[in-house]
Parts: C-alpha cells; structure tokens; sequence
C-alpha cells in the first residue's frame, strides 16, 4: 500500500513539474507592442520593428507567421484566419531566430499598400512562436501583435449607439452596467465615453474617461463599472456616449442604491412601528 502511494505522489509530482515547465514555456515570450495603427495610402509603404523578448531562463526558437483577425460575437473574442493574399503586403527582414534569456530580438518588417487596394480598414496579427524546444514538442509559446491599418480613400466610416442597460436598483456599492454600438461602416473607430456619477445632492462623485475601439461590420457590448458611496440613496449616471465622427449621445440615469443591511434595519423600524401603533390602539380600547 505505501509503494502505491508513493508511486501516485510521484506520477503527480512529475505531472505538476510537466505541466509547470511548459506553463513557463508559455509565458517566456513576448512582443512589444501588441498594437499598432497606421493609416496609409495606396501605394505607400511603411517600415516597423517587432520587439521580441525571452524573458525565460534558456535560449528559444522563434519563427514569424501572419494571419488575418476579426471579431465573432458582441463580447469581441477573437478569430484568427489565414490571409494569403493580405499577408504578401508585409515583408520581414527575417522570419526565425534564436534568441539568449533575457534578450530581446528586433525584426523589421515593411507594409506595402498595393496601388489597387481599396478603402477601408485592413486587420493582421503577427505572430513569434516559440518552437524546436528540448523536449522535441510542437509549439509551446506564442506572442502577438495586432496591426489595425487604414487605406486611404473613400472609405465609409459610421456606427450608432444601440442602446445603454444601466441598473434602477442595487444592493450592492459595485454597480455593474453596459452598453452597445454599432460599426456599419469599413473601418474600425473609438467610441468616447465620458461618465459623471452625481449624489441626490447634483454633486459629483466621480468622473471618467475612456474610449473603446469597434470593428467594423460589428456591434461591440461594453461592460462598464461604477464605485457608489457608501451612504444608501438616489445616484445619478450622466453619460456622454459616441459612435464615429457623430454627436455624443447624453445619457442620464437614476441609480437607487439599497445595501441590505440598511433594508434590514428599514424593515425593523416599520416592524416596531406597527407594533407600537397596535399597542397605542390597544390601549386606547382598554380606556
């Protein structure tokens, strides 16, 4: 019984170490930066460098790979596909290298619009991945970077504000809302959003800033978070939403915060309420 044990504390142990090692693995490369946009001109060319570091503890294998992305759902993951005739646009001055612990490799690389390309946005990742690692497995590791470029021209750039879901009635200090925009046009923009939280009193809280980038063709949910005071009581939400080059949209919205422990004491006060009221009735029958 005590060699069975030993024998499955062992398998975890080496299991654990496996799957740590090659969690490492993962992890030991980088790219720097993992987004860049560029607005170019048919025809024109534009020369970047890719920083990539191994931040491990032994020297990797990188090759660099290309592929298209989109968005598929409203939550904005990712999909990756491949891009014959879009990736012949990028031209790298090597596409495999070794790189020491703790250095970092950078690769240059040219975006050559093609006189004939048409208006509108054009979306690639560029990929360093991590392969050729002593254990002779497939890729372990891989890091990227986003390239959003415009082509010049008559491009359609438009999007519209869906709607906004913003709680009336909460129990909680954290308020959680969110809302939607709409790209229809073929270049992706920043939807501005400027966010004013005021007490019962018009008095402001807190105000913010922020913008987020939608992908054309698509309608992206925003997920957005206020922080309320700790005192119960009527908030309000003044927000200013925009979509493309159109007016921000002004949003306003009453937010009733009800902590439970105040619905508590609430609920005692009216029961003793009652209560006394009953007793005066009571008494005053009895006279």
């Amino acid at each position: 019984m005590r060699i069975k044990i030993l024998f499955l504390l062992g398998v975890m142990i080496g299991w654990a170490v496996f799957h740590a090692g090659h969690a490492q693995a993962a992890s030991t490369i980088a790219i720097e930066p993992t987004r860049i946009e560029l607005a170019l001109k048919p025809g024109q060319t534009a020369t970047n460098k890719l920083r990539v570091s191994n931040r491990g503890k032994k020297p990797i294998y990188v090759e660099i790979s290309t592929q298209a992305f989109s968005v598929v759902n409203e939550k904005y993951d990712y999909q990756f596909s491949e891009a014959e005739e879009l990736s012949k646009w990028l031209k790298f001055n090597q596409t495999s290298a070794e790189i020491e612990p703790n250095k970092t490799l950078y690769i240059e690389y040219q975006i050559a619009v093609p006189n004939n390309a048409a208006p509108g946005g054009r979306y690639l990742a560029v990929f360093a991945s991590v392969t050729g690692d002593e254990d002779n497995s497939n890729i372990v590791g891989r890091a990227g970077q986003m390239i959003y470029l415009t082509v010049s021209g008559s491009f359609k750039k438009d999007g519209q504000l869906l709607d906004v879901n913003v709680p009336m009635l909460v129990f909680n200090r954290n308020v959680n809302w969110s809302y939607r925009v709409r790209n229809t046009g073929t270049v992706h923009f920043y939807s501005p959003l400027q966010t004013k939280l005021l007490n019962i009193f018009l008095q402001p809280i807190k105000t913010d800033k922020t913008d987020h980038l939608i992908m054309p063709n698509s309608i992206r949910l925003i997920d957005e978070s206020l922080h309320l005071s700790a005192w119960p009581g009527i908030y309000i939400l003044k927000a200013d939403i925009g979509a493309a080059d159109r007016p921000p949209q002004h949003i306003t919205r009453p937010i009733l915060f009800m902590p439970v422990p105040f619905i508590l004491l609430l609920m005692l006060i009216i029961y003793w309420l009652i209560r006394l009221a009953r007793h005066r009735k009571n008494h005053k029958k009895a006279i």
